[in-house]
């Protein structure tokens, strides 16, 4: 009798295991990148402009790096263009602590930091055209809150004109 209760047990258990894993599945698939709302930024802010030299050893005031044993940089970099030029511009990024990381990007053009950016889980999307980028990051980690922003390139800077919140996509194969 006991052998039976623990197997019933069990298989309540499983298939209760079931519901909460499909239930999760669906809520995270309800929004997908495609189908989300883009939200204009209105009105239109003033270009963000930076040109200062890019310095692989400063922490952000206030920070340090943090890096694995195995680490010779905190940098990881990605190349691709973002001003409509042709050239690719290098995409930085920097752990500032161990967890939710990458928090710190910088985008450099012939050594100079020309937009930056922190945050959890930041990162940067490359646009067809070459004529900006999608800023990405986590804005609460704990209920899986996110923001992604479009930057043009206009004149000497880069502009936000859309965002939109909660919009990943989720591979569920």
């Amino acid at each position: 009798m006991k052998k039976k209760i623990v197997i019933i047990t069990a298989i309540l258990v499983m298939a209760l295991l079931v519901v909460v894993v499909s239930q999760s599945k669906e809520k995270q698939t309800t929004q997908g990148a495609t189908d989300c709302q883009k939200v204009a930024i209105n009105p239109q802010p003033t270009p963000f402009v930076m040109s200062e030299p890019f310095d692989p050893t400063k922490a952000p005031e206030g920070s340090e790096f943090y890096m694995l044993s195995n680490q010779s940089s905190p940098w990881t970099k990605e190349s691709f263009d973002v001003d409509g030029d042709g050239d690719p511009e290098d995409i930085m990024t920097a752990n500032l602590a161990m967890n939710h990381t990458p928090h710190l990007l910088k985008i450099v053009r012939d050594n100079k930091v020309i937009f930056e950016a922190e945050g959890a889980n930041i990162y940067a999307e490359a646009v067809e055209d070459g004529d900006g980028f999608v800023l990405g990051l986590t804005t609460d980690w704990n209920t899986n809150q996110t923001k992604r922003t479009m930057y043009e390139y206009k004149d000497v800077g880069f502009m936000p004109t859309w965002y939109q919140e909660n919009c990943k996509t989720y591979d569920n194969n």
